[in-house]
């Protein structure tokens, strides 16, 4: 046997192991570990319940890949150490990726979301309260203080 060519089997058993950590590591940023943004990102399917278990108000920020402004919005906001904390701490924080100009459609669920918040452009945060009886929205991006003081002053009237 030529001593440069590995075994197959000697080469599955290196390559399995490494496989299944890459996967368990990825699937962990996803799964409501903090993001590389420090911003713990609820899925969809299970914001509304967890939003009713603590109390806590609703954020979704509706963005699409290809809106600069959204990712201004996430650079100066989201990956921003202190709003982070802020929005962990206050917010059940949803994010709701827009898919049309790529895929052709959006899944029921974001269609849905996107009708109920008459959402008219990019980027868009709307909050609701745990019972979701109150809401609100802005449109664009307002800046970092801008964005903070419309999260603040929802959290202070929810009180």
């Amino acid at each position: 046997m030529n001593p440069n060519r590995r075994n197959p089997r000697t080469l599955l058993k290196t390559l399995i192991p490494l496989l299944v950590l890459c996967l368990s590591v990825g699937g962990s940023l996803w799964a409501g570990a903090a993001s590389p943004s420090g911003v713990k990102w609820v899925s969809l399917t299970h914001a509304v319940k967890t939003a009713r278990l603590t109390g806590k108000p609703l954020m979704y920020d509706f963005s699409a890949e290809w809106c600069g402004p959204c990712q201004m919005l996430a650079r100066a906001v989201f990956e921003d150490e202190k709003a982070a904390k802020f929005i962990n701490d206050h917010y059940v924080p949803v994010r709701v990726i827009d898919r049309y100009r790529e895929d052709g459609q959006n899944s029921p669920a974001v269609q849905a979301l996107q009708r109920r918040f008459q959402l008219t452009g990019f980027p868009t945060l709307a909050i609701e309260t745990a019972d979701r009886k109150r809401q609100d929205m802005i449109v664009g991006f307002l800046g970092y203080d801008g964005t903070m003081d419309f999260l603040r002053q929802f959290v202070k009237q929810a009180r």
